[in-house]
């Protein structure tokens, strides 16, 4: 599988890099105002969006072209004030079971320095790629199920997507050419629904209980997330889809975060690091509120 180079922070080798974590801000025009008067005076290398970027009704996704370009522009406009937020750092985005339909098949970012990685790898940074896989799966609480989902009617209907993905990431690596991934490279897999069984993917509020949580994570991530192939090479998973599943869980030295929904006023700002000869890792997370 190709990796996308047309938007890496830098050319050169970097060993720290901030990054703006965001997920599910709905069209949400104030706290993106909010999130942009934070960040001032911050410095931030790179936004990772994971997805519910605007907020359509789930039942209202087969719309005529001229309705579709309306969403499109709504998506347009969260990215832009993402990029200007951070003054100009690189956003990349997947789409959230509430976006346009049109995001899960042919999509070309209209905003300078963004890239949507649906279903895609892309070089952030030397050694440092992001591969991306949006939609949702339904939701489950005690074997029933109470969510729907876009695009993906069941979870082996993502597994069909993402599967591919995960066999690309933990592949034998010998090329040198940063249009592959190379044997030094580090993966974040940067996701819309999380892995099932993680406290980042249960919903424990009105819609499920502390004793009766809904699950709405995907059970092949889950699984994923368990084997030492893939945690050998993806360091991160970074979600979003359950809004009251912020923070993060661990599976051997693989991180699993949520920042939770910046509709509701949360967001994460994370560092990574890469030491001489290391893959990169998770320094530090930190969760805010608007």
């Amino acid at each position: 599988m190709e990796v996308d180079c047309s938007n890496v922070v830098g050319t050169s080798p970097v060993s720290e890099l901030s990054v703006l974590l965001v997920s599910d801000s709905h069209y949400g025009l104030d706290q993106l105002d909010a999130l942009s008067a934070i960040m001032e005076n911050e410095r931030i290398d790179l936004t990772l969006h994971s997805g519910d970027i605007i907020d359509l009704p789930m039942d209202d996704m087969h719309v005529a072209a001229e309705i579709e370009a309306e969403r499109r522009q709504q998506v347009d406009t969260v990215i832009s004030k993402l990029v200007a937020c951070t003054k100009g750092a690189p956003v990349y985005y997947i789409p959230g079971n509430h976006d346009p339909i049109s995001m899960f098949s042919e999509w070309s970012p209209l905003v300078g320095r963004t890239s949507m990685v649906h279903r895609s790898l892309h070089r952030i940074a030397p050694s440092l790629v992001v591969a991306g896989l949006g939609g949702s799966v339904p939701g489950y609480r005690d074997g029933k199920q109470v969510w729907n989902s876009v695009p993906y009617k069941t979870n082996e209907a993502l597994q069909e997507d993402l599967e591919p993905m995960v066999e690309a990431i933990c592949a034998e690596r010998s090329s040198c050419d940063q249009t592959c991934l190379t044997p030094d490279d580090s993966v974040i897999l940067m996701t819309h629904v999380g892995p099932d069984g993680f406290d980042t993917s249960l919903d424990r509020s009105c819609h499920g209980s502390p004793s009766h949580p809904v699950h709405g994570g995907s059970t092949y991530l889950g699984q994923a997330m368990g084997e030492a192939t893939v945690r050998s090479h993806c360091f991160l998973n970074v979600h979003g889809h359950v809004h009251l599943g912020h923070g993060r869980s661990n599976t051997g030295d693989v991180s699993i975060i949520n920042p939770g929904s910046l509709k509701e006023g949360r967001y994460g700002r994370m560092q990574l690091k890469r030491d001489d000869g290391a893959q990169w890792r998770v320094a530090s997370i930190a969760f805010h509120t608007l």
